[in-house]
């Protein structure tokens, strides 16, 4: 009934856009992480080229992808938590994120029988995960140090606003990465990795040696501003429904769960086969709309487990069965996002089991 129809072309253009966007010898680690942002980490992984980094956030999601036979090198963002979890991850050979000292403390406590490729975050404005720029001195040395870290280290941080060109915070995180990194390149062995989608196509100037590209592999532009296609981005997924019931109401009815809506006018409801079971958000804002028949028609009320409600109109020839567009094709996912106050990121990972995949 829920159908994602996942395009391979997009996905390929998307690659060759970012790849030719790509300045300075930049390579590219593509995210992977909450399932390939809904798209399926498994297939999108198996588009991507062999010899790039694939990022994830934790070690269940790299396992997942190398049991599937996914060979490339694999970053696990978040790192990893526990002794049992090292010792995975060294045999798996994943690539790993160093950001506190429980952490670092864990590669002191073992040796390992072959060693991993470590990325050291450090915190420049975003306070989420990272270590002090204070502290980034100790932390090198201690895993320059260290037989079971790889000769070079990943010295890494997060853009919290990196999305919003004008401002100041990025300018401010941009400039302590910069210096950061211009201090302690001379001593240790440094892979520099800072822009994510936004800050990579809003200058190459924060591209250094790899940039992580997540939300605009699927074709969806990490800009409120800027459209994807601006950027030579293709959408990627494809989001389908079935009309599965109309029926009349009179002016002055109420139709759905806790009366939210009530009828204008004499009119026609349809009934639509998604709902907040799969991942369709539940509290629908006024002005979300969807396709059915090359028009768009309003959302109304509130989304059911497995339903939504859509105002059709009078005079229409909906029929039963006939195919409804939720985002993709001409029905962008970005204005979606925006009148339902939320962000495409949201909306994407948080589709559920139940619907189907199809890669074309």
């Amino acid at each position: 009934m829920v159908r994602a129809i996942i395009s391979k072309k997009a996905v390929l253009n998307n690659i060759d856009v970012i790849k030719r966007s790509s300045k300075n010898k930049s390579r590219i680690i593509w995210v992977l992480k909450s399932n390939a942002y809904g798209h399926g980490s498994v297939a999108i992984a198996r588009l991507l080229p062999p010899e790039d980094i694939l990022a994830v956030a934790r070690l269940s999601e790299a396992v997942e992808l190398r049991d599937k036979g996914v060979n490339n090198r694999i970053l696990i963002l978040e790192g990893v938590y526990s002794l049992e979890e090292l010792l995975i991850a060294s045999k798996l050979n994943f690539d790993c994120m160093v950001h506190n000292d429980f952490q670092l403390d864990l590669y002191c406590s073992v040796e390992l029988r072959k060693s991993i490729n470590v990325w050291l975050k450090i915190d420049t404005g975003m306070h989420r995960l990272g270590v002090s720029i204070d502290n980034a001195e100790s932390f090198l040395e201690a895993l320059s140090n260290n037989i079971n870290i790889s000769d070079n280290i990943g010295f890494v941080s997060h853009l919290s606003t990196a999305d919003d060109t004008s401002s100041a915070q990025l300018q401010k995180q941009a400039f302590k990465f910069e210096l950061a990194y211009n201090s302690f390149k001379e001593a240790f062995s440094l892979v520099p990795s800072l822009s994510n989608s936004a800050a990579f196509f809003y200058s190459e100037s924060l591209h250094y040696s790899f940039s992580r590209i997540g939300i605009a592999l699927y074709g969806i532009s990490p800009f409120e501003d800027i459209p994807a296609q601006d950027l030579g981005l293709m959408p990627v997924m494809t989001l389908k429904a079935t009309l599965i019931a109309k029926r009349e109401v009179v002016f002055g009815e109420y139709v759905g769960y806790g009366l939210h809506w009530r009828a204008p006018s004499n009119t026609i409801i349809g009934v639509v086969s998604i709902g907040y079971g799969d991942g369709f958000p539940r509290n629908v804002l006024p002005g979300v709309e969807i396709r059915i028949n090359d028009r768009m028609v309003n959302v109304i009320g509130v989304a059911c487990m497995d339903m939504l409600l859509v105002e059709l109109g009078q005079d229409v020839c909906d029929e039963i069965g006939d195919e409804v567009t939720i985002w993709g094709d001409e029905c962008c996912i970005e204005k979606f996002a925006k009148v339902q106050g939320t962000i495409p990121y949201e909306l994407v990972c948080n589709l559920t089991s139940r619907i189907n995949y199809s890669y074309d």
